[in-house]
C-alpha cells in the first residue's frame, strides 16, 4: 500500500463519474469481519484493513453510507518493496 498512489472513486449507480480521492490514514489494526451472514455458527475467516480516503473536492453531494467503488492504483504484479527500491 503506497499512501502517495492515486484513486478514484465512482458512486454505485454514477459509473461515469469519476471523484478523485486522497488518502488520509490506514487504521494500525487488521481487524476479523464481523457481518457475514449473520448464521450463528458461521466462522470468521476474513480480516479487513481499513484505510480512510477523502474525497478531494469538498462539495460533494455524497453523504454517510453511500456504497462507492473505490480503485486505487498499484505496482505491477511482481513487483516487491525491493526492486522498487532498486536492490
Amino acid at each position: 500500500m503506497i499512501p502517495q498512489a492515486s484513486a478514484v472513486g465512482k458512486l454505485r449507480g454514477y459509473n461515469d463519474v469519476q471523484l478523485p480521492l486522497a488518502f488520509v490514514r490506514r487504521d494500525p489494526y487488521v481487524l476479523p469481519r464481523r457481518s457475514l451472514t449473520g448464521d450463528g455458527n458461521e466462522r470468521v475467516d476474513t480480516r479487513l484493513l481499513q484505510v480512510i480516503y477523502a474525497f478531494e473536492n469538498q462539495r460533494m453531494w455524497a453523504f454517510t453510507g453511500r456504497q462507492m467503488d473505490v480503485f486505487i492504483e498499484s505496482e505491477p504484479v511482481g513487483q516487491t518493496a525491493q526492486t522498487r527500491r532498486g536492490t
